[in-house]
């Protein structure tokens, strides 16, 4: 539930606490930290994904403002300024679409396997909280 929280609100110091609670849990020890994922891919992680959406749409739109930009070049006209901006524009908004699309398709993969399988979950917090009292 946590990690589905953070899909929607990006890692907030709720989530990341919340998280580091749960795998304490399942994997039984007094102090989980969180897996090195979490620091490697943190734009997945610290970001909801309307924001990741949004930034890929923006990397796309980079992407063509650079083929714009190469395709006046050929034309003849600011050759030097043209070609260092097309080819920025092309190299950035080629990685900044590649990154965040598959951020945000892997976040959309998960919502809906979630929606598919939420309903058979069951949620325990600890034995003892589920545990009639006598």
């Amino acid at each position: 539930a946590f990690a589905r929280a953070e899909r929607y609100l990006g890692a907030t110091p709720e989530t990341r606490q919340g998280l580091a609670a749960a795998i304490a849990l399942q994997t039984g020890r007094a102090q989980a930290d969180l897996p090195w994922s979490r620091t490697a891919f943190f734009w997945h992680y610290a970001f909801p994904c309307s924001v990741r959406a949004a930034t890929a749409l923006v990397g796309w739109s980079l992407f063509w403002l650079g083929v714009f930009c190469q395709l006046l070049r050929r034309r003849g006209a600011g050759r030097a300024f043209l070609r260092s901006l097309a080819e920025t524009c092309l190299l950035a908004g080629g990685l900044i679409t590649a990154v965040f699309a598959a951020s945000t398709l892997m976040t959309l993969t998960h919502e809906r396997h979630d929606e598919a399988t939420w309903g058979a979950r069951v949620f325990a917090a600890s034995a003892s909280e589920t545990e009639a009292e006598p």
